[in-house]
């Protein structure tokens, strides 16, 4: 399945070409608008598109400065949202995670919110969700959650003696 047309390059701009991606992630809105997110190698930002971008069309989404390697969209209430996982350097606790709402345009797009409440993960490897709960993968707290319905967002690590051996 597929749209019949050939393969082709979208280029953001020439310097963030020249570094890479760690993350693509395309969406479709509630009102079925596309939009597409790349996250960019050397802590480069977050770049998005709509419908059909052009060469050149991504606008930056979030600035440079965080480690983005995964990207993860979530339902919520009606309301999509895009989230963000932050890499850390070794030793460090970490950014865990960011999350924006997915405007049906460029003009609506809401800035991120860091959702680092808690978080002592180091690298953020991944993000799943539930209909209540955010998990996340991390290196060096195993998987966290957070509940997406709390008046504050915080993150909750298990517990280390949950029985699992340590390394």
């Amino acid at each position: 399945a597929g749209s019949g047309k050939p393969p082709r390059r979208i280029s953001v701009t020439d310097e963030t070409d020249a570094a890479g991606f760690y993350a693509v992630k395309c969406l479709t809105t509630p009102l079925g608008r596309s939009v597409f997110f790349v996250a960019a190698r050397e802590e480069r930002g977050i770049w998005r598109g709509y419908d059909d971008p052009r060469p050149g069309a991504l606008t930056q989404s979030m600035g440079p400065g965080s480690d983005i390697r995964h990207l993860a969209a979530h339902s919520r209430g009606g309301a999509l949202f895009l989230w963000a996982a932050a890499g850390a350097t070794q030793g460090q606790a970490g950014e865990g995670a960011f999350r924006t709402f997915v405007a049906e345009n460029q003009d609506g797009a809401d800035p991120w919110s860091s959702m680092r409440n808690l978080w002592r993960g180091g690298s953020c490897f991944g993000l799943t969700f539930d209909s209540e709960r955010v998990y996340a993968g991390s290196f060096d707290a195993g998987v966290l959650e957070g509940d997406l319905n709390a008046p504050t967002f915080k993150w909750q690590a298990p517990d280390i003696k949950s029985g699992l051996p340590l390394r």
